[in-house]
Parts: structure tokens; sequence; C-alpha cells
């Protein structure tokens, strides 16, 4: 009902005209009082007193709504709350300045690589002496890469959308890092699609989670982006919200909770390798921050656990035994130390058990003490209890791997020389530290290997959650990285030595190769920048062999054979990567002109048996290489005097990447 003119007219006017229907007057508190006729007066005024509060509700809903998208309160409202977070980001942004990576990172040998190719293939422009034809045309792929970005329109996911973004995230993620146990994130997905208010055990209130559930959105999301090419897709608009719920959480969030904000977030940025993600802190300054927290708690260390206090404990082993996973990973990328020493730890391994939902206090404790038993008498902390396969099996398995692979980067700086061999006064003897190292790491890799269960008990055990291939994938690329190392230490060994290592780096490239092309036809794919390094190096290893087991005649024809398969398979896996990101899109062209002008050439008479070679080169014979394939290994010396490359050659990111190549073609 709308006000009349006389309903809406000031107090002190309605008194003074005359009243058509009736009059009324004013108690103390302002009042109408109806005189007369009363009925009809009282249901004018009850109308307008209900509309009035109609209004005052909508009006606050409204006032409620404008101040949600509102920023932070200003500095004229608070004048220390902005210097203070204003100083705060001044200490922990990241700069992206004086970033190092060591020698023994894998992301160092795969961007040397880049630049070796890029420059030789600089310098053959120039000259036009020994290039036949230009390198290879990016444009159309590039084009069809940013137009498939740039013109997708971003949808709002639906309800079935996001469950999906739920399940990739389940199947990727959930097995490698508890930092929530699978069941709290069940409870937690049922209260957000129900809509409910009800309470969720491990969360302190909506805010907390909304947060911790935005952030898992987010990844699953880009994990579905990366995997079905929904390029349409927009996982920045949940990560988004997750910072905004963050930012209005008022109270004091528990250390633990800290912890798995932080690494939820490192998490996002990780599989966003691609998205040039704007963030206060980097992935290694996030990993690093969570290890700091948990050993200010003192979770790097065992205690003696109580009936009452025993899942508390299990849940801190999986929370600490997750991030170490994580930084681990981080540090073979980079070729940085972990943040913590792994002799300054000796907290078991998270009990092999599927759910913590489902197992008495009394019956953890009796496990986490027999543990704890077989650990003081192996003198060894890395006890897998009880011997069976679990959903928390996989994550032991991966620290377990991680540990060996961080062996194996220490073993490489001892090969490490940090000056020119001209400058030193006699030989540095390396070789018997060397070898006794090298040897200890391949029978601790051996040991790894050969205690892992059957592939159908880890299926099972795993619900078919997780493929056996991870487990080979893990220990052909630690063989991968161990056997390099013996690759680039400059020793005397005989042609048959150098061959025999040759082949047994080519089977573990293999491998790695082999195991992607496995778990790429799994819908469910996470197309990670740590795998894309793998492939590429594997692949470069793989043509550097071939290059030089060719060399010898027929001696070893079955197996360059094999190993042709191989790099088919690496270029197929380059291939599919190239299609989802452009920053993968560089190694593929890369690889194959490596391949194109290096490695393969068409000659009169080819073997028609021989089998078929990467991406579209049809020719098996081996010529000697143009982009100094045979020399690979002098870029991989620490003397980085020995290798040099022209300052307009290197190679810094791939967007520099992409500016080097377009000034290549159009020389």
């Amino acid at each position: 009902m709308e006000v009349t003119q006389q309903e809406s007219m000031p107090l002190h006017q309605s008194e003074s005209q005359p009243d058509v229907v009736g009059t009324a007057s004013v108690d103390t508190k302002g009042q109408f009082i109806a005189e007369e006729p009363e009925d009809q007066r009282n249901g004018a005024l009850g109308s307008v007193l209900d509309r009035i509060e109609q209004l005052q509700k909508q009006l606050s809903l409204l006032q409620n709504e404008v101040g949600q998208l509102r920023p932070a309160p200003s500095s004229s409202t608070n004048p220390n709350a902005s210097q203070f977070f204003n100083s705060i980001w001044l200490l922990l942004h990241d700069t992206n300045e004086e970033t190092h990576a060591g020698s023994s990172a894998i992301i160092t040998k795969v961007n040397t690589i880049k630049n070796s190719i890029v420059s030789k293939i600089y310098k053959e422009v120039q000259g036009m002496n020994t290039m036949n034809r230009p390198p290879l045309i990016h444009d159309e792929l590039m084009k069809r890469l940013d137009d498939r970005t740039g013109t997708a329109i971003p949808v709002v996911p639906d309800v079935e959308l996001e469950r999906m973004f739920l399940r990739y995230y389940h199947k990727l993620m959930s097995q490698r890092y508890f930092f929530y146990e699978p069941e709290d994130l069940e409870r937690l997905a049922d209260i957000y699609f129900s809509k409910s208010d009800r309470e969720c055990p491990k969360f302190i209130d909506k805010l907390h989670r909304d947060t911790i559930l935005n952030l898992i959105l987010a990844t699953g999301c880009r994990l579905v982006m990366m995997s079905t090419q929904m390029t349409y897709l927009n996982p920045g608009l949940y990560f988004d919200k997750a910072m905004d719920c963050l930012s209005k959480i008022t109270y004091c969030l528990k250390t633990l909770d800290q912890i798995r904000v932080i690494m939820y977030i490192a998490l996002y940025l990780l599989v966003s390798y691609d998205h040039n993600i704007k963030f206060t802190m980097n992935i290694w300054e996030l990993s690093g921050l969570a290890i700091r927290k948990m050993t200010q708690m003192g979770l790097q260390r065992f205690i003696i656990p109580s009936v009452k206090t025993a899942k508390d404990y299990e849940t801190k082993k999986r929370i600490f035994w997750s991030v170490y996973s994580f930084e681990k990973v981080i540090c073979v990328t980079l070729g940085r130390p972990a943040s913590i020493p792994d002799d300054e730890i000796d907290v078991p391994y998270s009990l092999n058990i599927d759910s913590m939902d489902t197992i008495s206090d009394e019956d953890l404790y009796k496990l986490q003490i027999e543990q704890q038993r077989l650990q003081y008498e192996k003198h060894d902390h890395r006890i897998i209890y009880p011997a069976k396969i679990s959903f928390s099996y996989y994550l032991t398995q991966m620290c377990r791997i991680r540990e060996i692979e961080s062996h194996i980067g220490r073993l490489e700086q001892i090969i490490s020389i940090p000056i020119a061999p001209a400058m030193l006064t006699r030989a540095v003897e390396i070789d018997p530290k060397y070898n006794e190292e090298y040897s200890k790491i391949m029978a601790e890799l051996e040991k790894w290997k050969r205690e892992l269960p059957p592939e159908h008990e880890f299926i099972e055990g795993l619900h078919n959650q997780i493929p056996f291939e991870y487990l080979t994938l893990c220990y052909h690329r630690a063989k991968l990285f161990l056997c390099l190392t013996r690759l680039m230490k400059k020793g005397d060994q005989s042609v048959k030595q150098f061959h025999s290592l040759l082949i047994e780096i080519s089977e573990a490239a293999g491998g790695v190769c082999r195991a992607y092309i496995v778990l790429a036809k799994d819908p469910a794919f996470g197309y990670g920048m740590f795998s894309l390094h793998s492939i590429f190096l594997a692949g470069i290893l793989l043509a550097y062999s071939i290059v030089h087991l060719d060399s010898d005649g027929t001696a070893h024809s079955d197996k360059t054979r094999t190993f042709h398969n191989y790099l088919r398979h690496c270029s197929v896996l380059l291939s599919l990567f190239a299609e989802r990101t452009k920053k993968a899109a560089s190694f593929r062209i890369l690889f194959d002109r490596l391949l194109e002008d290096g490695v393969f050439s068409k000659r009169l008479t080819l073997d028609s048996d021989a089998p078929s070679t990467p991406a579209s080169f049809y020719s098996q014979s081996l010529e000697p290489d143009m982009l100094g394939l045979h020399n690979l290994m002098e870029i991989f010396n620490s003397n980085r005097d020995m290798y040099t490359f022209e300052e307009k050659s290197v190679i810094d990111d791939d967007d520099d990447f992409w500016e080097k190549l377009d000034a290549i073609q159009r020389v």
C-alpha cells in the first residue's frame, strides 16, 4: 500500500488542515492516537508502520551488502592499521630480484639447455652458412593459445562443475597432502553444497570454512582447466573469495590452522605456474614459513603420546610430512637446501591407516607406541607401520623418495668446482668421496624400489585413486638424476664404460617417458611444471645418448631403436603440455628444433623398418649435429667460463624466450 499525501505530511501541517477522515492527537512519544473514526484510522496507520518497517529492513540489507563490497577500513578510521600492514608488505612481498637457483636444480639444467639451443640458432641465422631452413614457425600455435585464452568468457560455475573441481582435487592432491583429513573435507563440502549453517568441528566459523573451501575450489578449478582444457574457467574467482574471507577474520588462528592456510595458498600458486598470480610471498617462501612454524611447535620431534593426545599427535605428524614432501619438490626444482635438515627430524612417519575417524583413541595409541618402539630398536624414524597399504601410504613413499632426491642434489655439489680448472695449482681429487656417496645413494634407491608392494596391492590399498606408475616414475626420475651426476663428472673412463653409462641413463629416461605416457591417459592428470621439466630433460638426455651410441656403428642398434621410441613419447608429451599452456610451448618448440637440426636429417637411403621419430621427423639416420649436442655436458659444467653465451641470447623467463625467438625469425 502506498503512503498517501495526507499520511506523508509533516505532523504540524496535518494538525492545521481540515481533517476529512477524523481527528488525531499526538502523545508525548510522538505516536499517532486515532480518535475518530477509530477502525479506519488504525488500518491506515498500521499499513504505514508496516511499510516503514519493510523499508528499514531493505535499507539494512543494502547497507550490509555495500559494506561487504568496500575495502578494509582506511587509515582515517584506524591510522595505525594501514601503516602496520604496509610495513609488513614491504618486508614480505616477493621482489623477484636476485633469485638464485642452485647448480643441481632441474630448472637450472632446463634453462641452460634452452639458452644453449637459442644461442646456437641465433648464431646460425646470423651467419646463414649452416642454416638450411628457418626455425620452426610457432606463430600459429601461439595464436591459437592466445585466442583461446583471450576470447574465452569466464563463467560462474554451477554446482556440478564445483563438484568436479573437488573430485579432481581429491584425486590429485588428497593422498599427497594431508593438511586436513579427507573426511573433514567431505563434511566441509556437504555444508557448502547444502547451504547449511551447521558447524564443522575442525573449523572455527564460517569465514574460516569459506577460506579453506575456496582455496580448494581454486586449486581444483585450475586442475580441471589443465586436464580438460576448459579455458573459460576462472580459478582466480575462488582465490579472490578466499583472500576476502581471510581478510575478514578478526580473531587469531591457531598455529596449526595458520600452517594449513599457508599451504593451501602455496598449493594453488604451485598449480598456477603460468598465470603469473601476484601474491605477497612466493611458493618457496610460503613453504619455508610453514616449516618454520612447525619447527616452532616442535612437530619435527617425536613425543611420547597418551591415549588422550593420540589423535592430535597423529594429525600433526600427517601435516608435518605433507609440508615436508611439498617443500622437497620445490628444493629439487630450485636446487636450494631444505628449511630443516633431515638429521634434525626424528618424528615417525604417519601411521598406515585409512581414517582416524574409524579408529579408537586406544587402538591408535597402541599403534603409535609400537611404531616408536621399532624406531628405537632400529635407530631410524623411517618406519612404515602397520605393514599394509592405506590412504597415507603414498605420502610416506613420497617422503622417502624426496629424501633420496635431496641426497642426489648434495652429491652433485661434490663435483662442482668453484673456480676455473686453469686456476688450480693441483688436481682436485674428488673420486673417492664421490664414488662412496654415489654407491650409497644407488643402494638406497634400489632398496626403496625392492620394498615397493606389487602393483595390484598398491591399487587396491588406495582404492584405485593413484596409479602405480607414479611410484615407477619416481624411481626412474631419481635414477636419471643420479646417473646424470656421473655424466657431468669428467673422470677417466673408456668408451665402453661411457656407452654403458649412456644406456643406463637412456633406460631411466625412457622409464620416465613411459610412466608419463600412462599417467597422461588419465583425465585427471595434473600437467605440473616439475613434470614438464622432467620430460624435457629426459628427452634431451635421450637425444644426447643416441648421438653418441650411434657413432659406434651397429653395436647398440637394438638399444638405439628402443630409445628412438622413447624420444617419440617425449615429443608427444611435450605436445600435450604445449596445448595447455604457452609456457610449455617453448619447451616443445626447442625440443623439436633440436631434433630436427641437431639429431635427425633426411638421407637418400633409409631403412624402411626403422621406427618413426618424434613429431614429423621421418628420418631414422643420425649425423653430427649442428647445435652441439655432442658437447651437451659442457653446458652443465659448474665453471661458467668454459661455456658462455652472448648476452642477447640468454633467456631470463618465458616472455624473454618468445622475444628472442621472434627476433631470430626476423633476422
